[in-house]
C-alpha cells in the first residue's frame, strides 16, 4: 500500500466518525449556528485556553464547545 492509498484509507476511516455527529446535530440541534459537531481540535483549543494565563479572569464559568444555538430570531 503506497502513501496515497494509505492516506485515502485513513481519511475514509476518519469520515466514518464524522457522520454520526452530523446526523445528531441535524436531528437534535437544528438551531446550531455552525451546524456540525465540534471537532477534537476545537475542544482542545478550549482546554489550552483554560490552562493558559489568558483565562485568569474566567472564573466559575460553564464553558461549552457546542458552536452556539439560536433559540429564536426576533
Amino acid at each position: 500500500m503506497g502513501w496515497p492509498s494509505a492516506w485515502r484509507a485513513r481519511s475514509h476511516r476518519a469520515n466514518r466518525w464524522k457522520r454520526p455527529g452530523a446526523d445528531f446535530v441535524k436531528a437534535h440541534r437544528p438551531s446550531s449556528i455552525i451546524r456540525r459537531a465540534a471537532t477534537v481540535g476545537e475542544v482542545a483549543n478550549l482546554c489550552v485556553y483554560i490552562a493558559s494565563p489568558q483565562a485568569s479572569a474566567t472564573t466559575g464559568a460553564a464553558l461549552r464547545v457546542d458552536g452556539g444555538v439560536v433559540d429564536t430570531i426576533a
